[in-house]
């Protein structure tokens, strides 16, 4: 009977020793899986500077404006595209183009709108601020019709705020 017990007892430990190893190695593999994914995400890094993370912070110097590089409105022109003209498609191409002249100008009149903001000592952009960004920015018919049309909004707002 002692042997039994003895012999029982040598294969629990053996069987302890066994399951410290696995977990040991299973510690090792872990680690050595998170070292590879680091240098991975490291040699994309320095290939590509530019592409880090589309939602990084991109700071322009010169007009001191944070920028998001997510900023996308290409599904707001689809949808708007598929109400005023449904048999209408448009290419990624000229989709991206639009995008981009999207984002000038919302950065254009923003930097306009808080350089008046900032003349007055303000901390906060109000819509005469933009409307006033807008005028200094564009022309003609242009010009009244983004008024027109950025009043419009403001009231439609101010009017659902009220409810």
């Amino acid at each position: 009977m002692r042997s039994t017990r003895a012999t029982r007892k040598a294969e629990k430990s053996k069987e302890m020793e066994k399951k410290k190893r696995r977990g040991k190695r299973e510690k090792g593999q872990k680690k050595k899986v998170e070292e590879k994914k680091n240098q991975v995400e490291k040699k994309r890094k320095e290939k590509d500077p530019e592409k880090k993370n589309l939602r990084e912070r991109k700071k322009i110097t010169s007009e001191k404006i944070v920028l998001l590089k997510g900023e996308n409105y290409t599904y707001y022109l689809k949808k708007i595209l598929k109400m005023l003209h449904p048999d209408t498609t448009i290419s990624r191409e000229a989709l991206n183009d639009v995008n981009d002249l999207m984002n000038d100008i919302f950065h254009r009149i923003t930097s306009e709108a808080s350089r008046f903001t900032k003349d007055e000592n303000c901390c906060t952009i109000v819509h005469g601020k933009i409307e006033m960004a807008v005028k200094n920015l564009f022309s003609g018919l242009l010009k009244k019709h983004a008024i027109i049309e950025g009043t419009k909004a403001i009231m439609k707002y101010n009017r659902e705020l009220r409810k």
